[in-house]
């Protein structure tokens, strides 16, 4: 229905869903966090209907809620917020309203530079000491480079070299709604290949090699065995002629006598 009723020009169009898809999830974490969250049973919460909402679909989103389907799901997405780490630190700030800052510093805008700014405080620490590994590793790869040459595209090399590729669809410090295509133009390729890749990789050159060793083996050991049947049969025929000429030799000499 909101995609029917969206009159966005086509360019904006996706991005509009996504921004609404996102609203409306959000709102619905808060209505279940004030008004269904803040009571123990569900007759208080039918009792308690929030506003803009109608009492027949409150009360069906409040059985819903209250199932157990619903239950385990909403704690599995709990204990995946809580495993999330290297979260930003910039509260309410845009990724965009981040960069404009920065550029209005004259500071870089690049997403190692980006990612930094949003993770440590005002006084430049990291929070925790896996954001500031992640930093740390950052800033020591960058620093293999000299520093005529830390380009754009060197840090963002750096950037990917050390977080990894980033997940379908997103990319990291842009926040929500630009793609991949949207900000590199075209189908994001990391520039190092992930772990379960290069694993892959390694296996089938390891098979090739393989194949091929084995290969070498089988024919060498067929060389050997036509050499070794060769010299069977070479010696064979040779105890036969001896056999047979010394044979041919007794019949001459007795029939000489």
């Amino acid at each position: 229905m909101i995609q029917d009723n969206t009159n966005a020009l086509a360019e904006y169009k996706d991005n509009c869903l996504r921004s609404v898809g996102k609203y409306w999830k959000d709102w619905k974490g808060r209505l279940k966090s004030k008004y269904f969250n803040a009571y123990k049973t569900n007759e208080e919460r039918r009792k308690n209907v929030p506003p803009r909402v109608e009492s027949n679909q409150w009360n069906t989103l409040v059985q819903y809620w209250g199932s157990e389907e619903a239950t385990v799901l909403a704690d599995k997405n709990k204990r995946n917020r809580e495993q999330q780490g290297l979260l930003h630190r910039t509260g309410r700030t845009s990724f965009a309203e981040l960069r404009r800052e920065l550029a209005s510093k004259g500071e870089a805008t690049n997403r190692m530079s980006v990612f930094v700014k949003s993770r440590q405080d005002e006084s430049g620490r990291a929070p925790d000491e896996e954001t500031t590994e992640v930093i740390s590793q950052m800033e020591h790869r960058l620093s293999d480079v000299p520093e005529p040459k830390q380009t754009q595209a060197v840090r963002e090399r750096v950037f990917t070299s050390v977080m990894g590729p980033d997940g379908h669809g997103r990319v990291r410090t842009f926040g929500f709604g630009p793609s991949p295509t949207d900000i590199f133009g075209r189908p994001h390729i990391s520039s190092r290949p992930s772990q379960e890749l290069l694993d892959r990789m390694r296996e089938e050159i390891r098979k090739e090699i393989r194949d091929d060793i084995h290969m070498e083996i089988r024919e060498d050991m067929r060389k050997e065995i036509r050499e070794d049947i060769r010299d069977e049969i070479r010696e064979e025929v040779r105890n036969q002629l001896r056999e047979e000429m010394h044979s041919e030799l007794q019949t001459a000499v007795l029939v000489a006598v």
